[in-house]
């Protein structure tokens, strides 16, 4: 069984490269980060980064290996998987929780103030139309139009990229 890049796997390549000490390198491992490990080296032989016979030998090191430095070393020489693929539904969520607390934030703070101030002409009105404006605009596009908003983005910093290269 092969993991995808995306799920949370015991034995974390990140955690190990980040310049630990090296007493933390030395603590023993697990049966199931040598799994783990086990799992990238199948991804990757699976890609054609290892032979069959590189394979074997690297899931005997990783055997082998009692320490989280002996582990690691067995990946050497192979690209750290990506970061995961963001979830554009949980992305729009998070967007959304922002723009509405926003939302929430500045309109209170002005309709406190004006209250604090002893009322008169409601002027909070203007900062609650322009935020309602951007709410409203963020909750009518939905997940799709934002993730299409962000993918013309990214399409057009790389078309502002390559016409840099050509001149």
């Amino acid at each position: 069984m092969s993991v995808s890049g995306s799920e949370k796997r015991c034995f974390d390549t990140d955690t190990y490269d980040r310049g630990m000490a090296g007493d933390e390198l030395e603590l023993r491992i697990s049966d199931q980060e040598r799994q783990d490990v086990i799992d990238l080296l199948r991804d990757h032989t699976a890609a054609g980064r290892l032979t069959l016979v590189e394979f074997d030998e690297r899931v005997e090191e990783v055997f082998a290996a009692k320490t989280a430095a002996q582990l690691q070393h067995t990946l050497r020489e192979l690209p750290r998987p990506g970061p995961p693929t963001p979830d554009p539904d949980r992305w729009y969520r998070g967007r959304v929780r922002n723009e509405v607390s926003t939302w929430v934030g500045t309109n209170l703070v002005c309709t406190g103030i004006w209250a604090a101030t002893g009322g008169g002409g409601f002027w909070p009105i203007w900062p609650l139309m322009f935020t309602s404006a951007g709410l409203v605009g963020l909750l009518i596009r939905g997940a799709e139009g934002e993730a299409d908003k962000e993918r013309r983005k990214a399409e057009k910093k790389a078309e502002e990229a390559a016409k840099k290269e050509t001149d």
